[in-house]
């Protein structure tokens, strides 16, 4: 004998009217501005982002550092390995001026990366250009 199926009750959509919807988005940035512009969060390290291409030869990392001088980036490699590690210093406090919205990091940061391939950690190049740290791992 076949199963009886049921259509399920119609649920009612509750809609809301377009002034109610900016309303609370307006409050939703209200609570994000006054909790997150006015305080000092501290983040133990940022974490770069990173680009990587390959050729045959080598393989290439372009990773954005503006604002970071050379002195303070150290990069450690190794055969299948690579860490850069540095510190972003704020340049200085604006003390008549309060922020709005903060994205900006600054402090220490790290990323350490599995290679595609192995390296040669001898012949590793690296410099900064236009703010971007660009990095050349010659592979075995």
């Amino acid at each position: 004998m076949p199963k009886k199926v049921t259509k399920p009750k119609d649920k009612k959509i509750e809609t809301k009217s377009k002034e109610e919807i900016s309303s609370k988005v307006v409050n939703l940035n209200n609570i994000l501005i006054n909790d997150f512009s006015e305080k000092e969060y501290t983040i133990e390290k940022g974490e770069l982002s990173l680009d990587i291409l390959e050729d045959d030869k080598s393989i290439f990392i372009e990773s954005p550092v503006a604002g970071v001088k050379v002195d303070d980036i150290n990069i450690d490699v190794e055969t299948e390995k690579i860490t850069i590690e540095g510190f972003r210093k704020r340049s200085k406090e604006e003390k008549n001026r309060k922020y709005i919205h903060r994205e900006c990091f600054y402090g220490s940061f790290s990323r350490s990366i599995i290679l595609p391939a192995e390296i040669i950690p001898e012949k590793t190049s690296a410099k900064i250009e236009n703010g971007i740290l660009k990095i050349v791992l010659l592979k075995k």
